[in-house]
């Protein structure tokens, strides 16, 4: 068991680096202190006040899926079906896919994860909750040893997914 707050926090951070990007990684996670763990709550030390602002500000915002974007899953690869590729058996995990319409205008495909599928029917089946409340259902059901990292890279994909026009926070 570890009990110094830094290497419990380095761990959580080997974690975090294994699922996001290095650049949101470096950015977000990499200058980030721990100074105390108790009673499952790490006091974290951020290098300024825009880290605390811009999170503080993002979470507490209510967040929607746009009209121009649509969830969904399917038992095959319908994305990759072609005369070349005609599957027989479905396989074992179903493809979830995002199908939006870009500032371009023109209609794109994002293959996703099934966690993010979810968070995505999260915010669609709860219009009054936050992007906090969003990520604390979803690290609930996911029922992770460690939910901070379901919650940071659910807050990656959202900020991915605002930057496509695929969510609005309002």
């Amino acid at each position: 068991m570890l009990n110094n707050p830094e290497q419990l926090w380095n761990r959580c951070l080997s974690v975090i680096k294994d699922n996001i990007s290095e650049a949101s990684y470096n950015t977000w996670f990499a200058p980030i202190v721990a100074l105390k763990y108790e009673e499952n709550v790490f006091v974290l030390q951020v290098p300024s006040q825009f880290f605390v602002e811009y999170i503080e500000d993002f979470i507490s915002q209510k967040v929607l899926v746009s009209p121009l974007a649509w969830s969904l899953a399917y038992q095959y690869p319908v994305h990759e079906i072609s005369p070349e590729f005609l599957p027989t058996e479905p396989p074992a995990q179903a493809t979830y896919l995002i199908v939006y319409r870009g500032w371009d205008d023109e209609v794109h495909f994002i293959q996703i994860s099934p966690i993010t599928f979810r968070l995505l029917q999260i915010i669609e089946e709860n219009p009054e909750f936050t992007v906090e409340a969003c990520l604390k259902q979803l690290a609930d059901e996911a029922k992770h040893p460690e939910p901070e990292v379901i919650v940071s890279g659910g807050l990656e994909i959202l900020e991915k997914l605002f930057g496509k026009s695929i969510i609005a926070i309002h």
